[in-house]
């Protein structure tokens, strides 16, 4: 791939956000009201609802084993019964919050009650600025909901990101997107390259830019952070030189199902089975952490990284068939 290199600074080769300490992804319900095209996740009945102690007793574990920062995702984390309560325990406990959601199930009842459940930031998902274009990709009438949603977070001054993929309808175009969202008063937009898992790897042809276009997009991206008064960010639209990170997995970075069991990363985790046979409605989060499977990837990416250097593991497993090889997409 062509294109100017941006030194990485370094940047993390991961496919999701890392934190200071630990940053728990954790998906509390696969319960989802809509089926995205481009979605990784298979939406269905999750598993059998635990008692609200069980979940105020997970995130003390959590707290207690170096968790900063919990990011709350599903399916569709408003379908969730103790949602609320839960951001407000977490908060209590003095962790960083966040939440994902497709925004077509907000109200003025659930805005207010994300507010004064104190949650840190809301991830609202819009691809597109066109009602059409968004719709397709998510369902009829997503749009009006989605836009509506995000509106009333700010009304009632939720601090908002709007997360959207990079794919056919939207590469070429991208500033008017970040300008739309400019508009709508979000305070900040990230993008991602869709990855090659689940839903999205079914409509490959009709959702990926060209492979040739990725470094140009990230320059179009740097472009548009330096210059746009909205905050602009993205993951991995870089080329990873030695200063860059290896993978946080299994040490920054962990993944969470519905039925409390851990893997170290959510995007191996749809390809692989990482995950421990405990749960943490079971066990302290700090021992899971000891648990084999973790260990065991661990050691399979210090083995990677000495031989190939940085990069992701998902990425490379996605593209290349095996955890064990170099980074596709940028490393050189």
């Amino acid at each position: 791939m062509e294109g100017t290199k941006i030194k990485s600074e370094n940047f993390s080769p991961c496919l999701s956000s890392t934190s200071k300490k630990i940053r728990v992804i954790w998906g509390i319900t696969n319960k989802c009201n809509l089926k995205c095209k481009h979605c990784a996740v298979e939406s269905k009945e999750s598993s059998a609802l635990q008692g609200i102690e069980k979940y105020f007793k997970a995130l003390e574990s959590m707290e207690e084993a170096g968790v900063d920062t919990v990011y709350l995702s599903g399916g569709e984390p408003l379908l969730f019964d103790y949602l609320y309560d839960l951001i407000d325990y977490g908060k209590r406990l003095g962790l960083e919050i966040t939440m994902g959601t497709n925004g077509t199930l907000l109200n003025e009842r659930s805005a207010k009650k994300l507010k004064n459940a104190n949650i840190d930031r809301v991830f609202v998902s819009l691809d597109h600025w066109r009602k059409e274009k968004h719709d397709w990709l998510r369902g009829n009438g997503t749009f009006e909901k989605t836009i509506n949603g995000i509106k009333l977070l700010k009304k009632y001054e939720v601090y908002t990101r709007i997360d959207s993929i990079v794919w056919k309808e939207n590469y070429k175009e991208l500033e008017k997107l970040v300008d739309f969202c400019e508009k709508l008063k979000a305070d900040e937009i990230i993008f991602a390259w869709p990855v090659k898992v689940g839903n999205a790897l079914k409509n490959y042809d009709y959702i990926f830019p060209p492979e040739e276009e990725y470094l140009k997009i990230g320059e179009k991206l740097e472009a548009l952070r330096k210059s746009k008064s909205i905050k602009v960010s993205y993951h991995r639209f870089r080329y990873f030189d030695e200063s860059a990170k290896d993978c946080p997995g299994g040490r920054k970075i962990f993944y969470i199902n519905g039925e409390g069991r851990i893997s170290p990363c959510f995007w191996l985790s749809t390809m692989l089975d990482l995950f421990t046979e405990r749960n943490i409605f079971e066990e302290e989060f700090s021992s899971l952490l000891e648990d084999y499977n973790i260990q065991e990837f661990r050691k399979i990416e210090e083995r990677r990284y000495e031989k190939f250097g940085p990069g992701c593991p998902a990425v490379c497993k996605i593209y290349n068939k095996t955890i064990y090889s170099k980074d596709p997409l940028l490393l050189k």
